[in-house]
């Protein structure tokens, strides 16, 4: 029940970023007014910096639900920008948009490379080396 609830406060979450950004554009009536291009583009940047603050989040407490959830709002934006926002733009904005892209997506790997894996095989490596240790012990005590 507890994941659950976690779960349905990461979307609120999502949820309330995405209605920031409306605000910010349209003011104190959310119903009011067209969403602009660069409306469009402010989703797709918060919905990353969204992503970026929820993967610094899930290391800092070593939460595999959050670091989950960030890669995924990650993946909404990217899929958002190459199939929405890309088409609307031309010349030097779309090469400037993909290059922006292009620096996130990089960022991101190097901190999943850097903390998320390397925490990851660091434990391994500790397994192994109980395991090892536990294995010598035993065949001690046989002998």
């Amino acid at each position: 029940m507890k994941r659950f609830a976690g779960i349905g406060a990461l979307v609120m979450s999502f949820g309330l970023v995405t209605l920031e950004v409306r605000q910010l554009f349209a003011g104190p009536f959310l119903n009011i007014g067209e969403f602009t291009h660069a409306e469009w583009y402010a989703y797709s940047a918060a919905w990353i910096l969204f992503a970026a603050l929820l993967l610094v989040i899930g290391i800092c407490t070593k939460g595999k639900v959050i670091r989950w959830a960030s890669l995924s709002v990650m993946m909404v934006a990217v899929i958002k920008v190459f199939l929405l926002d890309s088409g609307h733009l031309e010349g030097f904005w779309r090469v400037a948009s993909y290059f922006g892209l292009g620096v996130s997506l990089l960022a991101l790997a190097y901190v999943y490379q850097r903390y998320v894996f390397a925490q990851i095989s660091d434990v391994d490596s500790t397994q192994q080396v109980e395991s090892r240790t536990k294995t010598s012990e035993d065949s001690q005590a046989s002998d």
